[in-house]
């Protein structure tokens, strides 16, 4: 190689690391942005067990090597999803499992890299190109993915869009991303499939059939053909259901005109640009089609789920290719340009309504301001609730800590934090053997009262702790203004205790004998004392007297989650001595106390 050449290649190598400054910038700007957003719901415990502590737990495994079929474990491997193998390597170096919802959120991030080059390879200018990668990362779907707790599914897009953009640069590379890809999820080998298929077909058209030149693509039908049947074979079983599944009693092929908008949502905020290249736009067929033949919602929902990894980068390549396609049809790049802004204008809007982010700005909290045929939502982020640690949150963290690795404890779903190093139990589990060392509840969280499904079995977290509290001699090992910690046979003071302080209104409370009914939750089971202010400012018609303003006074809760309400309850008679039935507040604080 000549000098000249070798001048060549380092000034275009300068050029690509200069084209690729900004893109890399935005890819961390946005890679930041959300995995703030996702750590800093990891600290308010709006984490979930079934996502983000299932899929630490397995990364785990990889790192204790656990490999080996049990009798708790028959198939240990998860064939459906194997890319865990190689990131469980990597999260074998710092086994946090908070610590992998940075790692899914660059890693998606920085699919806008690779969509800034895939622009700049087909048909936009540098400024362009950057403005694409941007659309990919407001196109509201995509936050979904950001959101969501944690999921394989979620490293697909970058795979795929790394596959493509090395197959066009004919780069032997492309292998090795689509094999990566076809490992994420048990749709990606249809998906990989289908797009080498596709270019081999435009081969074979352009070229004619030559056996060595198809050989790296024959292989990735081959792979993809393999990986796609594992699951049957290794699980011995129907694996259909992941495709096809009634899970609702709706029938299955119910409200077909709301799933069939579902396409029409998809590439509305592309404003159907799209289309003009079905060639690749193809390629969401599959999870189209599996819209249809099931009744689970997530999967027409546009927002709040990891699904649109399975389309999103589908569509942004579509959009791509169809802005080339147009250039033939218009004079010069302006049109284009004109076309990309008014795009990019209407992602902008979609954004600020419909993502978590833009809800930070927007507080789009009305439910009716979501539009369902829209987004096939009916509710909302509410992302500043979920990513504001409370002083609440923090205690609950150290409560967490105060349980040993190894031990045996029944969590609800919003603690993925015991999901490796513990011995786990959750709602749904058979509780006949022996019965857990701790138990954790968290009665603010839905997951205390609301029904789950659990491999199968649908249990309320409350009525499983109901059934050990009254079978078993539990103590109060920690607790917080509700939260709770409980360690079988323990007997002395809680480790960590914070009072419970309420400022209720009484006006349901006070009848017109002068009783007050206050229901008080969250009480933390054994004897308690509890002390109590009433005052009243307003004046109906004659003046209030308020004789006994202060009261106090001790009983035994007998630590029984309600079924009305979702939480610990006692309900405590107050008498007052007053002239009418009008209070303002009742202010009150309650201890522990002892006999």
């Amino acid at each position: 190689m000549g000098q000249h050449d070798r001048g060549n290649i380092m000034e275009k190598t300068k050029t690509l690391y200069r084209d690729l400054a900004l893109p890399i910038l935005i890819f961390f700007i946005f890679g930041t942005l959300f995995s703030i957003i996702s750590y800093l719901r990891y600290l308010s415990f709006s984490q979930n067990v079934l996502d983000l502590g299932v899929n630490a737990s397995l990364l785990y495994e990889v790192k204790e090597l656990q490999f080996l079929p049990s009798l708790n474990n028959p198939y240990p491997i998860a064939v459906n999803k194997l890319i865990y193998i190689p990131i469980g390597i990597v999260y074998s170096l710092y086994p946090k499992e908070w610590i992998i919802l940075f790692y899914q959120d660059y890693f998606l991030a920085f699919s806008g890299v690779l969509i800034f080059l895939i622009s700049r390879q087909y048909v936009f200018s540098r400024i362009m190109s950057m403005l694409t990668e941007i659309l990919f990362f407001i196109y509201y779907p995509v936050s979904g993915i950001f959101w969501f707790d944690f999921h394989f599914m979620a490293f697909f897009p970058t795979l795929f869009l790394a596959t493509f953009y090395l197959y066009r640069k004919e780069s032997a590379r492309w292998k090795i991303s689509a094999f990566l890809a076809i490992i994420t999820d048990f749709m990606a080998p249809v998906i990989i499939f289908l797009f080498v298929l596709i270019e081999m077909i435009k081969k074979f058209r352009k070229f004619g059939f030559n056996y060595k030149n198809m050989m790296g693509e024959i292989l990735i039908l081959l792979v993809s053909s393999i990986v796609f049947l594992l699951p049957f074979i290794y699980y011995r079983q129907n694996f259909v259901s992941h495709y096809m599944s009634n899970v609702t009693p709706i029938p299955l092929y119910s409200n077909v005109p709301f799933k069939g908008e579902f396409f029409i949502r998809m590439i509305l905020p592309y404003l159907f640009v799209p289309i003009i290249s079905l060639d690749y736009l193809v390629l969401a067929l599959p999870y189209v089609l599996m819209v249809f033949f099931n009744n689970y919602l997530p999967y027409e929902n546009l927002m709040f789920f990891q699904y649109p990894a399975l389309y999103s980068p589908i569509v942004i390549i579509s959009f791509i290719v169809a802005m080339k396609r147009l250039e033939n049809y218009v004079k010069g790049k302006r049109i284009l340009n004109y076309i990309l802004i008014t795009v990019l204008i209407l992602n902008v809007i979609l954004f600020s309504f419909y993502t978590p982010v833009g809800d930070l700005y927007t507080s789009n909290y009305d439910q009716k301001a979501i539009n369902p045929w829209l987004t096939g939502s009916m509710t909302y982020y509410a992302t500043l609730q979920k990513i504001t640690p409370t002083e609440q949150d923090l205690k609950l963290m150290q409560i967490v800590n105060l349980v040993p690795r190894g031990s045996t404890i029944l969590i609800q779903g919003n603690f993925p934090e015991f999901t490796q190093g513990y011995r786990y139990i959750c709602p749904g589990t058979n509780l006949s053997g022996d019965p857990p060392q701790y138990i954790i509840t968290d009665p603010y969280n839905y997951h205390f009262a609301f029904p789950i499904s659990y491999n199968g079995v649908v249990q309320s977290y409350y009525k499983e702790v109901n059934y050990l509290l009254k079978s078993y001699n539990y103590g109060v090992f920690a607790y917080y203004k509700g939260d709770i910690l409980f360690k079988m046979s323990y007997s002395g003071n809680p480790k960590i205790y914070g009072n419970l302080s309420y400022n209720l209104s009484s006006m349901n409370f006070v009848n017109e004998n002068g009783t007050c009914n206050a229901y008080i939750p969250f009480l933390i089971p054994g004897n308690l004392n509890i002390r109590g202010i009433i005052s009243s400012n307003t004046v109906t018609g004659n003046n209030i007297s308020v004789k006994n303003t202060n009261f106090n006074w001790k009983f035994k809760n007998s630590a029984q989650f309600s079924e009305t309400f979702f939480s610990t309850s006692y309900l405590v008679d107050v008498n007052i001595e007053i002239n009418t039935t009008h209070i303002d507040k009742i202010n009150m604080e309650i201890f522990q106390w002892e006999d």
